[in-house]
């Protein structure tokens, strides 16, 4: 078996075991399902209509989390499902559109209790996805010159899946009455389906976790690293926060299959996601036509919604039709 990974960032392939920080996540995680997660009073599901406008004091943040879980019927038909229920869990109402509201809130709360950073005062930096090594290298300048700055670090920074355990996880496992059978989700820091997976996995351990990546880079299945069209998803390394121990599947997903899936969801379902969500249905489709998923309930993890990828391959045609 392969030593667990002591480097801060794994530049290779994917480790055999759990990173340091996934060793000691596995024993938190253990600690809130006996003790509860806490769950703010704002993300108490009663307190739903007061986050869907009947209320003019709500702050933004509390309106992250709760997203909707929407089934999706007519492309499943096409593509020939034989599971009873593909739904997904669309992060694009997410104030920002995005999944990375709710690890927003917790590294910056997390940060504030422990007194790193101070509101008003402290330059927040953070390095995103794409081309993570430039970022990274980018971020480590930028706190050098800039006085009172502070990087959350998304990827080595344990309230990234511990976000989900708390939040998206409890929302599912509401939303399906503990129905789940199969969660799926692409993976660029990895927190968010390895925290869901994991909060799934204590309330039913035969719920199975699902993994998707570009099959052009499979980066997670121990390939190279490949350029690919598919933003937010794909890792270029392997983070800390990535923790394919709780996944019992790796998908893989080609470029054109991602293009097409994201273009026809929004055609076909009505709802206008992103690059990294097209990856998310086309791997949940490729797990719900195994015959030996017949009559399961699968959730598959829309990380974006569609309105920030408009820049992008994914509305060329688009573009070119009105000369954008």
């Amino acid at each position: 078996m392969a030593e667990a990974v002591k480097t801060k960032y794994n530049l290779g392939n994917t480790p055999d075991v759990p990173s340091p920080l996934n060793v000691e996540l596995h024993e938190t995680y253990k600690k809130m399902h006996a003790e509860g997660v806490p769950v703010p009073p704002f993300r108490e599901p009663n307190n739903i209509p007061k986050r869907c406008g009947r209320t003019l004091s709500l702050p933004p943040f509390q309106l992250i989390g709760w997203t909707p879980l929407v089934e999706i019927n007519q492309i499943t038909k096409e593509e020939g499902a034989v599971a009873r229920v593909v739904a997904a869990k669309f992060e694009g109402l997410n104030p920002s559109s995005l999944v990375k509201d709710r690890i927003t809130l917790e590294m910056v709360l997390d940060a504030e209790q422990k007194g790193l950073i101070t509101p008003g005062l402290t330059t927040l930096i953070e390095p995103s996805g794409g081309n993570t090594g430039i970022a990274l290298a980018l971020s480590d300048n930028l706190l050098a010159s800039i006085p009172n700055s502070f990087m959350l670090d998304q990827f080595n920074n344990p309230q990234n899946p511990l976000s989900h355990f708390k939040t998206t996880g409890p929302e599912i496992w509401t939303a399906t009455e503990g129905k789940i059978d199969i969660i799926v989700g692409t993976a660029g820091t990895g927190g968010t389906i390895s925290g869901t997976g994991h909060y799934l996995k204590s309330m039913n351990p035969k719920v199975k976790v699902v993994g998707v990546e570009p099959a052009e880079s499979p980066v997670m299945q121990g390939g190279k690293l490949w350029p690919h069209v598919v933003q937010g998803t794909g890792p270029e390394m392997i983070p800390e926060t990535i923790d394919v121990s709780v996944m019992d599947e790796l998908v893989s997903v080609t470029d054109e299959e991602t293009l097409t899936m994201t273009g026809r969801f929004g055609l076909e379902e009505g709802l206008l996601v992103g690059i990294s969500s097209g990856v998310a249905i086309a791997g949940a489709l490729k797990v719900a036509k195994k015959p030996e998923n017949t009559g399961k309930l699968i959730v598959a993890l829309l990380p974006s919604a569609g309105e920030r990828y408009l820049s992008t391959i994914l509305f060329k045609d688009i573009k070119g039709e009105w000369k954008i």
